[in-house]
């Protein structure tokens, strides 16, 4: 199903009128030592084709590769410490141009006390975003027209809490 918005002032979605192909395959594995080290990895091959856009097969905005992986040790009813990495291969844009593939970097600590447990997350700490590449937002700003989104739009983030 493709998307597309017409115009700002009046937006709409409709499905393409021509069908598209995907096949692909995921996979997991955990690795596990001692208990406490966990590894788990995950990836995602997708090969999505159509018929109905002139000089590129592929469908837009969806990457061929993807690859989640975590890192987790953890000491039951005490702490736990997670680093995460998510990369994203190359995709095609609407416009028939590629992206850049990119990787994206998260931690997060646990600390628990009896039956509360405190935890602070720093999410994307590399700061991978799409306006790292080029902006969603494109001049005249009384007439602005948008990018296709292919990558994270906000930034490092930060949040806690108590559970």
């Amino acid at each position: 199903m493709l998307l597309e918005v017409a115009q700002l002032t009046d937006p709409f979605f409709y499905n393409a009128s021509k069908s598209f192909r995907s096949s692909g395959f995921k996979t997991n594995v955990k690795l596990i030592f001692k208990e406490a080290l966990k590894l788990f990895a995950c990836y995602t091959f997708t090969y999505a084709t159509t018929n109905y856009l002139s000089g590129n097969i592929f469908l837009p905005l969806v990457p061929k590769n993807k690859l989640n992986l975590a890192l987790v040790f953890k000491r039951e009813n005490k702490f736990k410490v997670d680093l995460e990495g998510y990369f994203a291969d190359r995709q095609y844009l609407c416009n028939g141009n590629k992206t850049p593939s990119f990787w994206k970097f998260g931690f997060m600590a646990e600390k628990t006390f009896n039956k509360v447990a405190l935890f602070i997350n720093f999410e994307n700490f590399t700061a991978q975003r799409q306006s790292n590449y080029k902006r969603v937002v494109n001049p005249p700003y009384n007439d602005p027209t948008f990018d296709d989104i292919w990558n994270y739009t906000e930034g490092f983030i930060v949040n806690g809490g108590i559970k």
